[in-house]
């Protein structure tokens, strides 16, 4: 009888102590560099953390893995890191939708989650990729889409798409082309500058040349797709030249960004750009974020952060089943998955029901070193499995493998 009673006790203790080390969720994030977003990959992890409840955090280890610019080798041997010797249970952070692919098999083999994020340079796939990869893309091409189309429908005439050879890499500019032409647009001007990151000095000259040819040629208006400095530049060059008052202005997304805008200083004018969240709007789920980034990081919120977040959440909501290591519910779970955020109702499975985005068309006025916001109309969006896309498929095959903005 004893001997029976030591036996039970000791099979409990062992069942306790079990529950007691029971290994964290583990989960690896792909951390790239941006010289435009110094603080992406610690932004993105702010936001991924305040989106998860608080409650949760005890189980919860994040294991960020540099990835350079987000090239195809950092990014593999980061990924393989991460599933062989941290032996993680999701994979998340910024990955192209290029290299999605060459990660699936791993993640499926050792049934874990993909949960990857992106600012929406490419439109997504329309094939079947895996039940165990989900996304949280900004859909800067919808933007881009809903601009062409408002474009064709405020301003007559043809317009004059002009890009650097970066930007040309990915698919937001061909977005914007399909909304024009959906529009009723009939034909559009599509300028690419020649070289890839050139000198600041280099850059200033094909600017320089453009406001010429704009000026001769006074198309209905521009649209501009840069990034970084020359974003700033060009928008002050424009101003500089006079052009503000001849041409209509249409920016892009990242151009009409807060960290863009507050950059171009002495400039007085207006311009267009294409909102799909701002952290300025007053809503009940943007004042739960907010309040929540900043007691987990003390800092604002930003796009990097809100994709995070909004991650974060979707996790949240199937934490329980991840505790049981039941990714089988969890991704059916996640599938099905709809929730309210500060940019409306979101979703991460690609299929015919991915949500679309909120988008507002803005006009910004420009005042100095200030800008502010005033919303136009609500933008036109379409499913990413929509024919119109799939055009563009077929017509980009770039090279582009790093995530935008990761120069």
């Amino acid at each position: 009888m004893i001997f029976i009673f030591f036996k039970i006790w000791f099979d409990c203790q062992i069942k306790l102590n079990h529950k007691q080390v029971q290994r964290p969720i583990r989960i690896g994030v792909l951390c790239p560099y941006s010289s435009i977003y110094p603080n992406l990959s610690s932004d993105f992890t702010d936001g991924l953390l305040s989106g998860i409840q608080a409650d949760y955090h005890k189980h919860v280890q994040l294991i960020p893995e540099y990835v350079g610019q987000g090239g195809r080798q950092p990014i593999m041997e980061s990924f393989n890191k991460l599933l062989s010797f941290h032996r993680v249970d999701i994979v998340s952070g910024f990955a192209s939708y290029r290299l999605i692919p060459d990660l699936v098999p791993a993640i499926e083999s050792r049934n874990i989650l993909g949960l990857f994020a992106d600012m929406g340079e490419y439109i997504p796939y329309t094939h079947h990729i895996s039940d165990n990869v989900f996304f949280s893309s900004f859909q800067f091409w919808q933007a881009e889409y809903a601009l062409g189309f408002w474009a064709q429908k405020n301003f007559e005439g043809k317009g004059h798409v002009l890009l650097s050879l970066y930007e040309a890499g990915y698919q937001m500019h061909y977005a914007f082309r399909e909304g024009y032409f959906m529009a009723g647009g009939k034909e559009i001007d599509i300028s690419v500058l020649p070289q890839n990151r050139p000198s600041r000095a280099l850059m200033a000259e094909y600017f320089e040349d453009f406001m010429e040819k704009f000026r001769k040629e006074k198309p209905s208006f521009i649209h501009a797709l840069f990034s970084g400095y020359e974003a700033v530049d060009f928008i002050s060059l424009y101003y500089e030249k006079g052009l503000h008052k001849e041409v209509p202005l249409i920016v892009s997304p990242h151009m009409a960004s807060e960290e863009v805008l507050t950059a171009v200083n002495g400039v007085n004018a207006q311009i267009y750009g294409a909102s799909i969240w701002s952290r300025e709007e007053d809503n009940h789920a943007n004042r739960k974020f907010k309040e929540a980034v900043l007691r987990q990081s003390g800092l604002l919120t930003n796009t990097p952060t809100l994709q995070g977040y909004e991650i974060g959440l979707a996790l949240t909501g199937v934490f329980k089943q991840l505790l049981k290591r039941d990714i089988s519910e969890v991704s059916k779970i996640l599938k099905e998955q709809r929730i309210t955020t500060p940019r409306g109702e979101r979703s991460f499975y690609l299929d015919s029901d991915y949500a679309t985005p909120n988008i507002t068309i803005e006009k910004l006025l420009l005042e100095g070193s200030i800008f502010k916001r005033l919303a136009i109309e609500e933008g036109r969006s379409l499913n990413y499995n929509d024919e119109v896309f799939g055009r563009i498929h077929k017509e980009n095959i770039s090279g582009w493998i790093n995530p935008y903005l990761c120069v």
